[in-house]
């Protein structure tokens, strides 16, 4: 009950804040360039957020920016919730760059893989696999071979950042509380 239960406060309150930057955006005096990354950022974390929760839970309640405050929501169908993601996630194509700002934040490809993957459950065959060679095209991906035991602790652990593996991760803390 506590993995379900953190798993889905910690993913909706993401989508939630996602959701207050995405309808106050505006206000903030930003470049282009720091709108579509901030904006790029902000899509990705939220369909990355669904896309957790949909896999865990089925159809789920759907909050965007435009009814965020409409609590007491059914369940939206699965199909629905992927073709949101979909969406999102070829916005942040769009929108993020290819190179990240520091290690761990979401890129042009990590956005495209989430894309693949949503399409993939949408049974939209044709796309998913447009959206994976992007990725795999770009010649900015590949296994890490590993030729010694030790090896595996320092491209693996939670202190590797940036081996050619890694499109995009969320690194966990190894520290007690």
């Amino acid at each position: 009950a506590g993995f379900s239960k953190d798993t889905w406060a910690v993913l909706y309150r993401v989508i939630r804040f996602g959701n207050e930057i995405l309808n106050k955006i505006d206000r903030v005096p930003l470049t282009e360039d720091q709108y579509n990354h901030l904006a790029g950022e902000v899509r990705f974390l939220r369909a990355f957020s669904y896309s957790f929760l949909v896999k865990y839970y089925g159809a789920i309640p759907f909050f965007n920016e435009k009814n965020m405050d409409d609590f007491n929501k059914p369940r939206t169908p699965e199909e629905d919730i992927w073709k949101f993601i979909v969406d999102e996630a070829s916005a942040a194509v769009e929108m993020l760059p290819e190179v990240p700002e520091k290690y761990g934040r979401p890129t042009k490809y990590a956005a495209s893989l989430l894309k693949a993957e949503a399409c993939l459950y949408l049974e939209r065959w044709e796309e998913a696999e447009e959206a994976a060679r992007y990725v795999v095209q770009s010649g900015k991906f590949s296994l890490v071979e590993l030729s010694r035991v030790d090896d595996f602790e320092k491209d693996y652990s939670h202190t590797a950042n940036g081996t050619p593996e890694e499109i995009f991760y969320i690194k966990y803390n190894r520290d007690a509380g």
